[in-house]
């Protein structure tokens, strides 16, 4: 009696312990099943994961249908709190697989530097053979699935009231700033907003070389920024704005740069005012996709390239692979899936922002806008751009040097401190304007070269 005892308890033990490990190879394989792509909160929920048509369709494929694909969004109300944040999870033995990227070339040179991105070839992802020469680096490390380049565009109504001819291509930026004069001229006084400051400072700003060749010294007390700074203070205390009573310059800079959601509703209203019915200028048109361009010149507005930033002016959303990441051989596969032709028509025939980047769906597109008596003025825009890319006259953002993650954050830096000198009514001499940048280019320059 004893040994039948013994002998059931026996079999329990070992029905126990097999349903244990069937339980825990179940565990194991829905694990190595699953890829995690980490993305900051505000790309996720600010619509730019919607402008890839991959995450249902991709999962949807027989051969990979299994593979759950989940999304690990990273929060964080500034940039550098999403840093903060998602630095805990790179460095884990199974961390996110992929890591999405918006139009922000910082985040690439970050994970880049850090050692984070692992470089990848087409042995790994075969496709990445049929992305545009002019949007990969020669060694890759990030993989682009969209692109979107940011046409400026008058409107047109505004610019015959001026009584000037309509610009071309060609448009420089200061001929760009020869027009805004006139139209402001035009209509003062107006309501300065986020865009008048855009126009005003910040790309003023940005095409300001600042930074040595070998990127270790940076240069502020110049000629250049002195006349600059005179310039944009002069422009915005003209008495052709309207201006906030209760704005400091760091008003001004948080509303342009870093405003956060406890903020959000002061500096909103603020980036608001002055999109009235006179408007002039639009910058939402994707020059690399004629659908959105079609809906611009619809909207009876002139569209011509970019004139902010004349070279580095390509926005990529893509992804790269964590070396530390879990999966990454699925990681490669859903990649390779995006870059299929299929995907890729998808992104281009529907309401997505972004455009293909594969070349071998070229004759399918051509076929498609043969067919939909599209403007002139579209298709030669869109020739136009491609055959600066070719040329490398245009390149993505992302590659410039000027935005590594250092030179970023230094010019995030630096620009808080010249909005002390521009948005002001105080009146600095030469030597002494001259003097506070030289304190500026100093300490800056410790922080170059740390």
């Amino acid at each position: 009696m004893m040994k039948k005892v013994l002998l059931i308890i026996l079999c329990i033990i070992l029905l126990l312990v097999s349903c244990t490990n069937e339980s825990n190879v179940d565990s194991i394989s829905n694990e190595d099943k699953e890829i995690a792509i980490a993305i900051w909160e505000k790309d996720y929920y600010d619509g730019h994961i919607d402008d890839m048509p991959y995450f249902h369709d991709v999962c949807k494929y027989d051969d990979i249908k299994d593979i759950k694909v989940k999304f690990d969004i990273i929060k964080g109300d500034t940039y550098e709190e999403f840093l903060d944040n998602i630095n805990v999870k790179l460095y884990l033995d199974k961390g996110p697989t992929l890591i999405y990227i918006s139009y922000k070339p910082y985040y690439y040179q970050m994970f880049k530097e850090k050692g984070i991105a692992k470089k990848v070839d087409h042995n790994m992802i075969p496709n990445i053979n049929n992305i545009y020469d002019f949007y990969l680096e020669e060694e890759i490390y990030f993989v682009p699935i969209g692109a979107y380049y940011i046409c400026t565009s008058f409107n047109k109504a505004q610019i015959e009231k001026l009584d000037i001819e309509i610009p071309g291509f060609n448009l420089t930026i200061n001929e760009y700033y020869d027009i805004r004069k006139k139209w402001v001229e035009y209509n003062a006084p107006i309501e300065i907003s986020w865009s008048d400051v855009e126009d005003i400072v910040r790309i003023r700003l940005d095409n300001i070389n600042i930074f040595s060749e070998d990127y270790k010294a940076i240069n502020i007390d110049t000629k250049i920024m002195r006349e600059s700074i005179k310039t944009m203070k002069k422009e915005i205390y003209s008495g052709k704005y309207i201006l906030p009573n209760d704005f400091t310059y760091e008003d001004y800079y948080k509303a342009c740069f870093d405003f956060s959601h406890q903020e959000r509703s002061k500096y909103e209203e603020f980036r608001t005012k002055g999109m009235t019915a006179y408007y002039l200028t639009f910058s939402a048109d994707n020059g690399l996709k004629t659908s959105s361009m079609k809906s611009g010149v619809i909207d009876n507005r002139v569209i011509f390239p970019n004139v902010e930033h004349p070279k580095y002016n390509v926005d990529l959303g893509g992804f790269i692979v964590n070396k530390n990441g879990k999966n990454k051989e699925l990681g490669y596969k859903f990649l390779n899936r995006l870059l299929e032709e299929e995907f890729q028509m998808k992104m281009y025939e529907g309401q997505y922002m972004y455009a293909p980047v594969i070349k071998t769906v070229e004759d399918d597109i051509e076929k498609i806008e043969s067919k939909q008596g599209l403007e002139p003025e579209i298709m030669e825009l869109k020739n136009y751009i491609y055959d600066k890319m070719e040329k490398g006259e245009i390149q993505p953002r992302l590659y410039t040097n000027d935005r590594t993650l250092k030179t970023f954050n230094l010019r995030r830096k630096l620009y808080k401190d010249l909005f002390k000198f521009i948005f002001t009514e105080e009146e600095y001499s030469v030597e002494e304007l001259s003097r506070k940048l030289k304190e500026l280019e100093d300490r800056y320059s410790v922080y170059l070269n740390e």
